[in-house]
């Protein structure tokens, strides 16, 4: 399929959204040329919160104003339509997520978990039902991971959930005040399995690693007494490097890299006086490509790649005079 072909040698820069494509981004910005999609080649609107290639190949884009698809010539915009249970939910879309079977999760802002129904095109909702202990436990949904059993976790603004495969029905883990081992807080903000199967927690209070075992959590909190503790408690992005370690980006403090081994956290900061240091301390997402390069995408300055031998940043800013550069200073999402 010519235009599916098409989509997989291509690097796409949305206004405020990134596709990172490994094969072509080796380490050197200036090799980067990008191709811009807006409303004016189709896109439902320019304000992308998130993206993601499914198993055929078309790329998803999450917007404020529907979900996009794109199969390299055209988009198909997928919005809610009133009294059709079989639209999408909700048309601010959150996060996009494609499991090991290849179907396509839709995390919404106020309505619920969506997936698509490929064969009719159709969505099946997931949304929260006070007379139903079983259903999600919030209709604004944040992301969705899947870890090596193939069980879904979705993070929300109440707390996370469990999705049972085969009856549907979600289990809901939440803070408790008398219980140590519970949720650090309700409002999680991303999730994340690393390679050795782990389920990572990022919540507005710290994040979390789930013990399987027990069904308890793991707290990393920020002490300003303690160098070596996590630098925040606002986790807004989670991913890993090609070592293991667990990469954290923060809202307001910057990058925080986790040695598993010694269970000590690197901190990295922005410096008005290192023009080599991180962009910015506010990030929205971590990304580590399959060549092992990570990306984080800040909220004022671009895009950095960070270099682990040298603990420097290098950094792709948006350039008024530049046609193939990236066309905003805001990078919301990785791929």
């Amino acid at each position: 399929m010519k235009s599916i072909t098409r989509i997989k040698y291509f690097n796409w820069l949305i206004t405020l959204l990134l596709l990172i494509h490994a094969d072509q981004l080796f380490s050197q910005f200036n090799n980067i040329t990008s191709k811009h999609l807006t409303i004016d080649n189709g896109l439902s609107q320019s304000s992308a919160n998130c993206i993601t290639q499914d198993s055929i190949g078309f790329i998803w884009f999450g917007t404020q104003d529907g979900l996009n698809r794109y199969d390299g010539y055209n988009f198909k915009v997928f919005n809610h339509i009133i009294d059709d249970p079989t639209s999408i939910s909700d048309n601010n879309i959150l996060n996009l997520f494609v499991d090991r079977t290849g179907a396509l999760w839709i995390a919404t802002e106020n309505s619920g978990l969506n997936k698509f129904n490929y064969d009719t095109e159709t969505f099946t909702s997931f949304k929260h039902n006070p007379n139903n202990s079983k259903s999600i436990s919030s209709d604004h949904v944040y992301s969705i991971s899947e870890d090596q059993s193939g069980n879904l976790w979705i993070a929300t603004s109440a707390g996370l959930n469990h999705l049972n495969r085969k009856d549907y029905s979600f289990s809901h883990f939440k803070h408790k005040d008398n219980y140590a081992g519970s949720l650090s807080c309700d409002t999680v903000i991303c999730t994340f399995v690393d390679k050795n199967g782990n389920l990572w927690i990022g919540t507005e209070n710290g994040m979390d690693l789930y013990d399987y075992k027990n069904k308890s959590f793991i707290h990393y909190k920020h002490d300003p007494n303690n160098l070596n503790s996590i630098s925040s408690n606002k986790i807004i992005s989670i991913s890993q490097s090609k070592d293991g370690s667990v990469l954290i980006g923060t809202e307001d403090a910057g990058l925080d890299i986790l040695n598993i081994k010694t269970n000590k956290f690197t901190h990295y900061r922005h410096s008005s006086e290192n023009p080599m240091s991180l962009g910015s301390d506010s990030i929205n997402v971590v990304y580590t490509d399959k060549d092992g390069i990570v990306w984080i995408g800040c909220v004022s300055s671009g895009l950095n790649e960070f270099n682990f031998q040298s603990g420097k940043f290098l950094h792709e800013v948006n350039e008024n005079n530049n046609p193939n550069g990236i066309n905003d200073t805001q990078i919301l999402s990785a791929f």
